[in-house]
């Protein structure tokens, strides 16, 4: 009977802790749950979402549209023409890029440049139907043979030819007509193109 006192006393205090450890529980489940944005923190966020967009804007901008064009290089014995294709930017001037692809050589180990060491584009234009192209004297003095002037020519035409706007090329060398350069073409006139050199 004299213990019915504090009983009750540590009943009502272990209700009452209770009671007191749920309530802060479910304040801190709460705000750990749906913990309310501060402006500061508000702003934050919209600086950085600003700055993302910024970016992703930028990239679209800076995003280069590229195009696949056809090159013609020389067969490891030389007597044939094979297509190597390569992605460039996207231009106006495509002829022009497509021309000093051409002139860097191929890709393909197995394939040899066929324009000489040192050549260089001087310029272009295309003229109802005819792309009349400009090199420095390093095309001429670097062909010894009909067999490397015939390569050499009809990767030239072969290449530009691809386009829809040429149906001809016309060679010049320093901005003047050559007749010749080993013998093999009459370099003075427009020449067409020669898919039976290339290679199947």
């Amino acid at each position: 009977m004299k213990n019915k006192p504090f009983l009750l006393i540590v009943s009502v205090c272990l209700i009452l802790c209770l009671s007191a450890c749920s309530s802060l529980f479910e304040q801190q489940e709460q705000q750990s749950t749906s913990a309310p944005v501060t402006v500061s923190e508000q702003v934050i966020i919209d600086q950085q979402l600003s700055v993302l967009a910024a970016a992703a804007e930028q990239n679209q901008q800076n995003a280069v549209e590229m195009t696949q064009i056809s090159l013609y290089f020389a067969s490891n014995d030389g007597t044939k023409l094979v297509e190597e294709t390569r992605m460039i930017p996207k231009e106006e001037g495509i002829a022009r890029a497509t021309v000093n692809e051409l002139i860097l050589g191929p890709d393909d180990e197995e394939l040899s440049a066929t324009m000489p060491t040192g050549t260089k584009l001087m310029d272009i234009n295309i003229k109802e139907g005819v792309c009349i192209v400009d090199f420095n004297n390093a095309l001429k003095a670097g062909i010894d043979s009909i067999e490397e002037e015939n390569i050499c020519v009809y990767s030239l035409v072969n290449t530009l030819t691809q386009f829809d706007s040429v149906d001809e090329v016309k060679i010049l060398v320093d901005g003047k007509n050559i007749d010749q350069f080993a013998g093999a073409f009459d370099i003075s006139a427009t020449i067409a193109p020669n898919m039976n050199i290339v290679s199947p």
